[in-house]
């Protein structure tokens, strides 16, 4: 009887002819009452890809809500509003702090809201919704109503920006706000515009970060060790190599998750490091671990996770472009056994 254990399911689609080629050699090398014992080495690439600046979930679907107070011209609890024109309301100020940073260079940003109309009025079409820095006479991102907005109404919108520099302060305002007023007298009180938005920046060109700064990067792709469930016993090591163009010191940590996203098990216990390189003289780390006590929990992993993290020295800010980033490799180097008896 023949019994063959081996890895040959790492080269994804070459299964069948592996194991043909198996069933030929054993046939032909052996007889029933001979014993064959195999070890085959075999290397294989398990995932590459790198970590940059666009790979923050931090600087996605950040959201915001602002109230601002609109003043009607009038006052008292009860009165009627006469037509008015050019009104304003606000500014408003607000952050981005995750991560912590000086300006951030952007080549696209994502601005999504809804303005709700929670005074007593109808508003016209026309008013102009302004996000600048603070301390800026330049919009940054500006929208202009297109629709009449009624009592206790809401209107949607969006805009995107192809360039520009984001603060972590900025400020939110919105001008030539017009209604038709209200002939009959209104409860005036509360008399604001409430605007609920999301900012998104997918597209970073640059980070200028100050001292003392941590950051977070992460990426997950699709996984398979193509291992069969009917392999047991697998040897060998999992092999990390990375190479960054980061400025300062970088560490990775490498997980294995399910189809649910939960983590089955890590690269390594700690994180690795790797030191501060540049685009020119990029730096290098291999990493070799035991693989032995993760290979079979492997065989359930559909996703796998890198995270990546640095930290700016205590002075000087530090910039950080999309030249910079760190590749990583992921190799396993699997022994298999083959045995006949």
């Amino acid at each position: 009887m023949y019994q063959i254990r081996a890895a040959y399911a790492l080269y994804p689609g070459a299964r069948g002819s592996m194991v043909l080629f198996l069933m030929f050699l054993l046939l032909g090398a052996c007889d029933e009452n001979e014993n064959l014992a195999w070890r085959p080495q075999i290397v294989s690439p398990l995932g590459f890809g790198s970590l940059g600046i666009n790979d923050q979930p931090e600087l996605r679907d950040i959201d915001f809500s602002l109230n601002l107070g609109l003043d009607l011209g009038v006052s008292g609890v009860f009165a009627p509003v006469p037509a008015f024109q050019n009104q304003s309301a606000g500014p408003e100020t607000f952050q981005i702090n995750d991560p912590v940073f000086v300006e951030i260079g952007i080549q696209e940003l994502e601005f999504q809201g809804t303005l709700r109309n929670e005074t007593p009025i109808a508003l016209e079409a026309g008013a102009i919704i302004t996000v600048r820095n603070v301390g800026e006479t330049e919009a940054l991102v500006q929208h202009i109503t297109t629709d009449f907005i009624s009592i206790g109404g809401s209107y949607t919108f969006s805009e995107a920006v192809e360039e520009g520099v984001v603060k972590p302060d900025l400020e939110l305002f919105v001008e030539n706000i017009s209604s038709p007023g209200s002939s009959s007298p209104v409860r005036l009180l509360p008399s604001n515009l409430r605007i609920d938005f999301t900012i998104s920046l997918p597209r970073v060109l640059t980070i200028v970060y100050p001292p003392q700064t941590v950051d977070d990067f992460t990426i997950e792709s699709a996984f398979d060790i193509g291992i069969g469930d009917d392999l047991d016993n697998l040897e060998g090591d999992l092999g990390l190599v990375l190479e960054s163009s980061f400025p300062v010191d970088f560490s990775v940590e490498v997980f294995f998750l399910n189809n649910n996203g939960m983590v089955l098990s890590s690269l390594t216990e700690a994180p690795i490091m790797i030191e501060a390189g540049s685009v020119a003289n990029p730096s290098s780390q291999i990493t070799v671990v035991n693989a032995a006590p993760v290979l079979n929990s492997l065989k359930d992993a559909e996703q796998i996770r890198v995270n990546g993290r640095f930290s700016t020295p205590n002075s000087g800010n530090v910039l950080i472009d999309t030249t910079n980033q760190v590749d990583f490799r992921l190799l396993a180097n699997v022994i298999a056994e083959i045995e006949t008896n």
